[in-house]
């Protein structure tokens, strides 16, 4: 999963924007559980929906990522998705 951090806090562009299962499953139920080896966190999930804090996402995976990646890999950017870090 691409995701950019910003000092205590990651951003996550879901691949198809609103209509990703994923997505809708953070609205229904934010909280989520990040895992990488033996490191396990749970957070509560923010959706993002004001067009220009979305697009400010989006600016930054495409400065971390590449424009033509983020633009081949998710194709619709209308929200995006905050999870605070411990």
């Amino acid at each position: 999963m691409w995701f950019v951090q910003k000092r205590e806090t990651l951003y996550l562009l879901p691949v198809t924007g609103s209509d990703s299962a994923w997505y809708a499953d953070v609205l229904k139920t934010p909280g989520v559980r990040l895992s990488a080896g033996q490191a396990q966190y749970n957070a509560e999930a923010k959706p993002i929906g004001d067009p220009a804090a979305v697009e400010q996402v989006v600016d930054d995976f495409r400065a971390k990522y590449g424009a033509l990646n983020v633009e081949a890999y998710y194709p619709k950017h209308d929200v995006a998705v905050e999870l605070p870090l411990p």
